[in-house]
């Protein structure tokens, strides 16, 4: 068209062009993220510029795709068996078959881990459904594919963590039943929650389910403690079974021998028995346990984080050190 400005030519980048230099120390990526093992390239990795997945694979344009994140602590990962036993889950779910047997899989954690030299850090494991091309067929896929990504140790803020979350209910819908158990990397639901919560000008929200009972929160789990003191969390019907609740559920055990709880129950929770709660909480793999101070502009627990949930944290963090029968140590080579 007449007066139009034409666009320039953009550069043709080689290889050796595009890979020349070395990643300079101020790039953000070269703090955050020290290995990645990719079964396309058949090797670990520890160049950040070369932390990449196909565009073609299938995981990346469809969400076809499972994963873990597992927590590395003083060197050793933190229930490496449960996320496992969960990913086979996911994977059966999705029909996506391993792409190497399951203690291949672990050995390449373990290595990719080691690789990467940092003793605090997260695991991030993936398999997808593989590279073959752009529709939503799976079978255009061959062979499944493994990536391991180990990055840079993540966590609440130390404000969240000391003075609580703020969170709503969200509009976007809890999983349907039979779903909830996949936990899948298709998490555009999840990413429309966290953007609702911002536009709220809270931190984070909670889905409901069909019946509007209590599901779970973008990224993690939910639970509350009962004013006569007892420690409740949704039904896994709509919920996916978090691997950091169940173990907070085994601790919890101890607070309820103590007398710091009357009991733990696994059951629906209204909207309005959320409220009147004593302690709501968050938990997750890298949140640990966190309090919620104020749902839907009710305060919590007259606001201020309680006691269950500062015992419980104290207990995931101590169980993190010393409970060696949930600890894989990563062989580093020192």
């Amino acid at each position: 068209m007449q007066g139009m400005k034409t666009r320039s030519h953009l550069p043709r980048l080689s290889a050796h062009e595009l890979f020349k230099g070395k990643l300079s120390p101020d790039d953000p990526r070269s703090g955050r993220y020290f290995s990645m093992y990719s079964s396309v390239l058949g090797g670990i990795v520890t160049d950040a510029r070369l932390m990449t997945i196909p565009l073609e694979d299938h995981m990346v344009h469809r969400g076809d795709g499972v994963f873990e994140t597992m927590e590395i602590h003083r060197g050793k990962v933190y229930q490496m068996a449960a996320h496992m036993d969960r990913l086979g889950r996911s994977a059966e779910i999705a029909a996506i078959e391993f792409p190497m047997p399951e203690n291949e899989i672990r050995d390449i954690l373990l290595e990719t881990a080691a690789a990467g030299e940092a003793r605090e850090a997260i695991c991030r494991i993936f398999i997808s459904r593989g590279t073959g091309g752009f529709s939503v067929d799976p079978r255009e896929c061959d062979q499944s594919h493994l990536y391991v990504m180990i990055t840079a140790p993540e966590g609440p803020t130390p404000s969240h963590q000391l003075r609580g979350m703020r969170v709503i209910t969200t509009e976007i819908p809890a999983r349907a039943e039979g779903m909830a158990q996949l936990k899948c990397c298709n998490y555009m639901p999840n990413a429309l929650m966290e953007r609702e919560a911002h536009l709220a000008g809270v931190d984070s929200a909670i889905a409901l389910d069909a019946n509007r009972f209590l599901a779970e929160g973008s990224n993690k789990n939910v639970a509350i403690v009962t004013p006569t003191g007892e420690l409740k969390t949704p039904t896994f019907r709509h919920a996916l079974q978090g691997t950091t609740l169940r173990r907070v559920m085994g601790l919890a055990e101890g607070l309820v021998e103590e007398g710091l709880l009357s009991g733990l129950k696994q059951a629906d929770i209204s909207r309005a028995e959320a409220y009147g709660a004593s302690e709501i909480m968050f938990v997750a793999t890298t949140l640990k346990a966190l309090p919620i101070i104020e749902f839907d502009g009710h305060p919590i627990g007259g606001g201020e984080p309680g006691p269950v949930v500062r015992r419980l944290r104290e207990a995931l963090e101590q169980d993190m050190r010393e409970n060696e029968s949930l600890l894989t140590p990563i062989p580093y080579q020192d």
